[in-house]
């Protein structure tokens, strides 16, 4: 039985999406979160989308030592060929949140967020493949959803962090004493600026 609701888990989403793709591979990295470090211990491993499925998460989450927790990085692999899938990690999601979004993205991309609960944030994804290129333009436009004189909406320092590593990474497990609970499914952006 898995440790997480897996119907509100990012996998729900992911494994129908990925399974469309059956020729790709997902990666993920293992990590210890330390607070305010400009480096983490990470080890990184592929997944084949088809493989991907909630028993494989649940064995993985199973395995993780005490302290580390397991992320979806952003990066996707079609043999030689590099993409990304397109990740945001919210400081806060308001009913005007998809509106700013939509003044730096692509109507499409926004209206194709699944969002979700992580405990402290909130955390995005949608499921277009964006080339290297496109994923750096992609969260340089994230930056620019932060107004002056405003609260912000998108963790500026998680874009900092990402830009340096190369890849987007949202935390998929809730293994150390810092996370609140596993991520969970509060709706598609659609829906969501409708209901807060």
């Amino acid at each position: 039985m898995a440790q997480f609701e897996d119907w509100s888990h990012p996998i729900a989403v992911l494994v129908a999406w990925a399974q469309q793709h059956g020729d790709l591979e997902l990666e993920f990295g293992e990590y210890v979160y330390v607070p305010k470090s400009l480096v983490d211990q990470r080890r990184l491993f592929r997944v084949r989308a088809k493989d991907l499925s909630v028993s494989w998460l649940d064995q993985k989450l199973s395995a993780l030592a005490p302290g580390w927790e397991i992320a979806l990085h952003s990066r996707v692999y079609r043999g030689e060929c590099v993409s990304h899938i397109a990740m945001i990690d919210f400081v806060r999601f308001t009913r005007d949140t998809p509106e700013m979004l939509a003044t730096v993205l692509s109507r499409r991309l926004v209206e194709s967020l699944h969002v979700f609960a992580s405990g402290r944030s909130h955390h995005g994804y949608s499921l277009d493949l964006l080339l290297p290129d496109a994923w750096i333009r992609f969260m340089g436009s994230l930056l620019l959803c932060n107004l002056p004189d405003a609260p912000p909406v998108v963790d500026h320092r998680w874009i900092g962090h990402r830009l340096i590593a190369g890849y987007g990474a949202l935390r998929w497990s809730c293994n150390g004493g810092f996370y609140l609970q596993y991520p969970r499914l509060i709706g598609s952006v659609d829906i969501l600026a409708n209901e807060l």
